[in-house]
C-alpha cells in the first residue's frame, strides 16, 4: 500500500486538519455534482499541506459507452472540465464511474463505444495524470477489465469499489482483486452487509475487510487505498481498524 487517502464526502473542510496531520491525501468529491462551482484559488490554499490529491468527476446520466453520441458528448464535456479543475488544484488522480448499469444497458458493443471514448479522451488530455475506471453495478470485472485492455494506456486504471463490488456482483470481492491483480490502481474501502452500498465502517459488515486488504496488498500492492464513509466518526473508526491490524501506522 503507498498512501492512505480520504473522501472528503462533499465537505473537505471537515477533513483538511486530518490529513495533514496524519500525511494522508484526500479525495475532493464535491466535484462529482455537476451544479458544484469551485472557488479554485480557496481550495488551493486549502490543499497547500497535502500532498497526495484525488478528484472524483461527476457521474449522474454520464455514460462513456453509451449508443447516443450526444450522451457521450456531454458525458466527454462533463470529464474535460474536472480534468481541466485536477490540473489547476494539483490533483494527479481522478476518478470516473464507467456508467454501465446491467439493468439498462446491453452489453453488446459496449465495450467497443467505451475504448473509443476513453481513448480520445485521454490520448488528448496527455499522460500527466492518472486515471481510474470505478466499477458500480456491474455484476463481475469482465467488461471493466476488456475497456481497460482496449484502451491500453498505462496511467489508466481501475478503481475497485469493494462497497459496490460487495453489494451489486454476482463475484466475491477476493474474485474480483484476483482477477483484475495489476490492473487496479485505486480501491475505495467501505463495508456494507451485501445488499446495498451503506458505506459503513471496515470493521461493520459482513465483507471480511481483513480478507480484502490483505488480497489488495498481495494482488494490486502499488494501489491507493481511500477511506469512503459518509461521516468523520465512520472514518476515524476506519482509520483505528486499518491500525489495529496493521495495515498503517500511527
Amino acid at each position: 500500500m503507498n498512501s492512505v487517502i480520504i473522501c472528503d464526502y462533499l465537505s473537505p473542510e471537515t477533513y483538511l486538519s486530518l490529513c495533514a496531520s496524519r500525511g494522508f491525501g484526500i479525495e475532493l468529491q464535491n466535484y462529482a455534482l455537476p451544479e458544484f462551482e469551485p472557488d479554485i484559488d480557496a481550495q488551493i490554499t486549502q490543499l497547500e499541506e497535502i500532498e497526495v490529491r484525488a478528484i472524483h468527476a461527476p457521474f449522474f446520466d454520464l455514460c462513456p459507452g453509451s449508443l447516443d453520441p450526444l450522451v457521450q458528448q456531454v458525458t466527454a464535456q462533463r470529464f474535460r472540465k474536472t480534468i481541466s479543475h485536477a490540473r489547476a488544484l494539483r490533483c494527479e488522480h481522478i476518478i470516473f464511474h464507467n456508467g454501465f448499469n446491467p439493468l439498462h444497458h446491453m452489453p453488446d458493443g459496449w465495450a467497443t463505444r467505451a475504448i473509443e471514448f476513453w481513448s480520445e479522451l485521454l490520448n488528448q488530455e496527455g499522460t500527466n495524470l492518472k486515471f481510474y475506471i470505478e466499477n458500480t453495478l456491474e455484476s463481475d470485472p469482465l467488461l471493466l477489465l476488456e475497456v481497460l485492455d482496449g484502451v491500453g494506456i498505462s496511467n489508466l486504471k481501475i478503481n475497485l469499489d469493494v462497497g459496490h463490488a460487495h453489494a451489486f456482483s454476482k463475484w466475491t470481492v477476493l474474485e474480483w482483486i484476483e482477477y483484475l491483480q495489476g490492473a487496479i490502481g485505486y480501491a475505495h474501502l467501505h463495508n456494507n452487509y451485501g445488499n446495498e452500498d451503506e458505506h459503513l465502517p471496515l470493521r461493520d459488515g459482513s465483507l471480511s475487510m481483513k480478507e480484502v486488504c490483505h488480497a489488495l496488498d498481495e494482488y494490486a500492492p502499488n494501489a491507493l487505498w481511500a477511506i469512503e464513509m459518509h461521516s468523520k466518526t465512520h472514518a476515524l473508526d476506519s482509520i483505528e481498524w486499518l491500525e489495529e491490524n496493521g495495515f498503517i501506522f500511527k
